[in-house]
């Protein structure tokens, strides 16, 4: 639960939904022209520009309530992009709260870490400099908090990270719970800003290791298949093949869509990832399932799924103005499960 506090330290009890239940939200509306200067800035920060200091989850919480307009239809979305000309309208009754929230900071409990914790979760890190930290994210972390999860995920864990910064590490991508490898965490806001930018202009390259019931044919190839009817691009080759049982993969995501890669595998290429119990085995030829019962009975069944964030590659913040930019390409090591199934199969990089 979130409060606001201000500056003279007295505490404002009121809830955010407090607030919207004590004002009829459909009276009189302030309304704004989105300029030129303004096209594509996300809907939030426009909101902010305008209204002074509000915090985020009081403005989702006016979205969901159907209370922030675009051209007369009602938002989905903060991160939503706001159109040049476009007439974006809210409650009159937000510019006073603005007002009043810009002498406000948001409280939120801080997570105490016990110092085993905190060793655990900085002994993650495999690289930081002044304005990024990679780690290597263990399976079965959600990096965020969502539908029954409270305080088992990586927002929780962000303290321990923040390394003599006055600041906590800032989440600028996602991995699947069940996915392990490099992750990419901003160091302070501004190196945020940058990151996401690199994010959007595909300046950051992924590389992901997996483990496939099946060979993919051809053996190398790009994957155009939307994902939640956005477009999703994946290329793919194979490292190694064992027989017609299984494969090792090399696989790069274009894009970043959610379970991109598992569904690519499964639905695409037919050849879903080892350990994934989300996608079915039930497209796989006959022969192919007694494989992969023959393989489970090897690995003595899957200890988790066999998809690995292996490397990351992003230009260095601080040389983006400079006519030369330098790279870091960051690797991280397999994790348990999937380590022993490389040695059992003798699975070795060519």
């Amino acid at each position: 639960m979130l409060w606001l506090r201000s500056k003279s330290s007295q505490l404002v009890t009121r809830r955010f939904s407090t607030f919207l239940q004590e004002n009829n939200i459909e009276q009189e509306e302030l309304k704004w022209k989105v300029t030129e200067a303004d096209d594509g800035t996300r809907l939030d920060r426009f909101l902010r520009r305008q209204l002074g200091r509000l915090p985020q989850s009081f403005l989702e919480k006016c979205i969901r309530k159907g209370a922030i307009k675009v051209d007369g239809q009602a938002v989905k979305r903060a991160g939503e992009r706001v159109r040049s000309s476009s007439i974006l309208c809210v409650p009159k009754q937000l510019e006073g709260f603005g007002d009043s929230a810009s002498e406000w900071v948001v409280e939120r409990k801080r997570p105490v870490l016990s110092e085993q914790v905190e060793e655990k979760v900085r002994s993650w890190v495999l690289y930081k400099d002044n304005n990024v930290i990679v780690i290597n994210k263990p399976s079965n972390l959600a990096c965020q908090g969502g539908s029954g999860l409270k305080d088992s995920h990586l927002g929780t864990l962000l303290p321990a990270l923040s390394l003599g910064s006055e600041e906590f590490p800032k989440l600028v991508h996602r991995l699947d719970k069940e996915v392990s490898g490099t992750l990419l965490l901003a160091r302070n806001s501004a190196a945020a800003k940058k990151l996401a930018l690199l994010f959007q202009q595909r300046q950051v390259n992924k590389s992901y290791w997996a483990l496939v019931i099946g060979n993919p044919l051809p053996t190398q190839g790009e994957i155009r298949k939307p994902v939640d009817g956005k477009v999703a691009i994946t290329r793919y080759r194979v490292i190694q093949k064992l027989h017609s049982v299984a494969a090792w993969l090399e696989l790069e995501p274009i894009t970043g869509r959610k379970r991109q890669l598992r569904l690519h595998c499964a639905q695409v290429l037919n050849c879903p990832i080892f350990g994934d119990e989300r996608y079915p085995l039930n497209r796989l030829e006959e022969k192919t399932h007694v494989a992969y019962q023959g393989l489970s009975h090897l690995l003595q069944q899957p200890k988790g799924i066999h998809l690995h964030a292996y490397s990351i590659s992003f230009p260095n913040i601080e040389t983006l103005d400079k006519p030369q930019k330098t790279w870091k390409t960051i690797i991280a090591p397999l994790p348990l499960h999937m380590e022993n199934t490389w040695n059992i199969l003798g699975l070795h990089d060519k």
